[in-house]
């Protein structure tokens, strides 16, 4: 018994070979394109995941920067405990004000011997190692959510909340949220276990490593920011960008 495969002249349509094979096609045509469509999808969808992740840094940096040019005075507050995931870090930043000569430290010049502001200095006050006049015109806040990750806020602020080292209450969406960051320098770490923040200089050229108390005024810090993506390879990367201060008046 024999199966035809051919159609006589003039007859419509397809053999069940012909069927079959063009099913086939149209199976692997569709696959091939569900593929393509999954692999466009997944590389949208980490460079999506590198878009946020630069954006996250980029956001912080342009922030300090632009506030910073135009502060004359940054104060540098620490609290809470690293180890528990619990630290607060505040940038206070100033304007106008002078250091008094008392002030000035020598020995570490990337630093101020001053954790406080007056507003006005009188002839007996002169040996007060103090900021005067300077105005306290915007905080950033730094609040830790685990071993690196912090969530940044940028706030107006007051004197007064940066003497009592009461930092602006925040609410709603911070600048970036979940940033991973290092401070390099000074660099910041538990001195003990549970203990809270101090800050050391591990910095080469600086003769003597140095613990400083929260709330000093400084002239220049440094802070290494990242956030995390996945790579159009699949690979977990990190986005990183090298942030900071340093004030070009003082050498």
């Amino acid at each position: 018994m024999t199966i035809k495969t051919h159609r006589p002249n003039g007859e419509a349509g397809l053999t069940l070979i012909e069927l079959l094979a063009s099913i086939a096609i149209a199976g692997m045509v569709v696959g091939i394109l569900v593929n393509l469509v999954w692999m466009l999808a997944e590389r949208a969808q980490r460079l999506t995941s590198f878009n946020a992740a630069q954006e996250k840094v980029l956001t912080i940096n342009h922030a300090l920067n632009r506030m910073l040019r135009s502060a004359d005075f940054v104060q540098m507050e620490f609290n809470g405990n690293p180890a528990a995931s619990s630290a607060v870090v505040v940038l206070w930043l100033y304007r106008g004000g002078y250091p008094t000569t008392a002030a000035v430290d020598t020995d570490r010049p990337w630093m101020y011997n001053a954790t406080t502001v007056v507003p006005a200095i009188s002839g007996g006050q002169t040996s007060q190692a103090t900021i005067v006049g300077a105005n306290c015109f915007e905080a950033f806040e730094f609040i830790q959510r685990s071993a690196s990750s912090w969530d940044v806020y940028s706030v107006p602020a007051t004197n007064a909340q940066a003497q009592s080292q009461t930092p602006p209450a925040v609410s709603g969406t911070p600048l970036a949220g979940g940033v991973n960051i290092e401070w390099m320098f000074p660099v910041l770490y538990p001195q003990t276990s549970g203990a809270d923040f101090s800050w050391t200089n591990y910095i080469l050229g600086f003769l003597h490593p140095s613990t400083i108390s929260s709330g000093t005024f400084v002239n220049s810090f440094m802070m290494r920011l990242s956030a995390p993506y996945q790579s159009t390879t699949g690979q977990q990367m990190n986005y990183v960008l090298a942030s900071g201060y340093h004030d070009a008046d003082v050498r």
